[in-house]
């Protein structure tokens, strides 16, 4: 998955503005109208809510929205796909101390997000899903 999630990415979306076909995007226009976002990375940014092939153009009616906004990221040598936090986007990064468990790691291995003002660090995707699990406890 070197370049992004393949078909299966905002950039090749329907509800996405910008697209205008297989590769062709129009970026001053990228924003998402099923979710009402701007995807900053189209090629690594994905949802349930789009499968090829599925829609041909915008359908008349917008479907629910299906889970979370998905980020692909790369966790060591290979590509990961973890679930934002509402808008909160979650990208690579250095960490520096793991939000977690309080390891660091460096050279892009690790994950950050910035949610209510401050940044979060985690060491590894494993540490970033125990994390979104508890948001999601706490907020229900």
């Amino acid at each position: 998955m070197p370049n992004g999630s393949g078909m299966m990415d905002c950039g090749h979306c329907v509800f996405n503005d910008a697209c205008e076909g297989q590769d062709n995007w129009k970026l001053d226009r990228n924003h998402c109208t099923l979710r009402g976002f701007v995807p900053e990375n189209i090629g690594y940014t994905r949802c349930a809510n789009f499968t090829p092939g599925e829609f041909e153009s915008l359908p008349e009616k917008l479907p629910e929205t299906d889970g979370p906004i998905i980020a692909i990221l790369h966790d060591r040598d290979y590509y990961i796909e973890v679930p934002w936090v509402g808008l909160a986007e979650p990208c690579n990064s250095d960490c520096v101390s793991c939000s977690i468990c309080g390891r660091s790691e460096g050279e892009k291995s690790g994950i950050s997000i910035e949610l209510d003002g401050s940044r979060r660090e985690f060491c590894t995707s494993r540490c970033y899903e125990t994390f979104v699990s508890n948001q999601s406890k706490s907020s229900n």
